[in-house]
């Protein structure tokens, strides 16, 4: 990604990040409705798309015959979280935990890398820590688990907002 007039190349996903975080927080039964119908009507588009291009190109050509195969799956999919959201929500907490684990290893190997103080290797640890918790799911409510994916999700943006702005210096 390149890096904006400020040098900051990380803001503006981290500030989307911590508004994502706050909806989790707020609203965490619309949060997992919403996503679920996302995810679906974006299959759906994927589909549509994969089948438009094999449709104009008429090929007969293994892979593409592959492609109108994997558009098919897609919608077929899509479909189903359309109609089944409630099933497809129980996975939602795996993906943003497995999604906090990525950033927090990402930023822990940064400040590991590049002698980053202390402070930013316990925060990465923490969010580390934190995206375990939510993708493993030790809680007994969905709910529970959306709200702290919500707070994990404002911490990791805050600190990484930190990190560029003063600690990235």
């Amino acid at each position: 990604m390149a890096k904006n007039a400020n040098g900051k190349k990380n803001i503006p996903s981290l500030v989307i990040m911590g508004l994502l975080g706050l909806f989790l927080i707020f609203w965490p039964n619309a949060s997992l409705n919403i996503a679920g119908k996302l995810a679906g009507v974006a299959l759906l588009l994927v589909a549509a798309a994969g089948v438009y291009t094999w449709l104009k190109d008429k090929s007969t050509k293994p892979s593409d015959l592959a492609r109108l195969i994997g558009s098919a799956a897609a919608a077929i999919v899509g479909l189903w979280i359309l109609f089944n959201t409630k099933a497809f929500e129980t996975l939602i907490p795996v993906v943003l935990g497995i999604a906090m684990i990525v950033f927090g290893a990402t930023e822990l190997y940064r400040a590991l890398k590049g002698g980053k103080n202390a402070v930013s290797m316990i925060l990465a640890g923490v969010a580390v820590v934190l995206g375990l918790i939510v993708a493993f799911n030790p809680f007994a409510s969905i709910k529970l688990t959306v709200v702290c994916a919500g707070v994990a999700l404002v911490y990791t943006a805050v600190t990484g907002i930190l990190n560029e702005t003063k600690l990235g210096k």
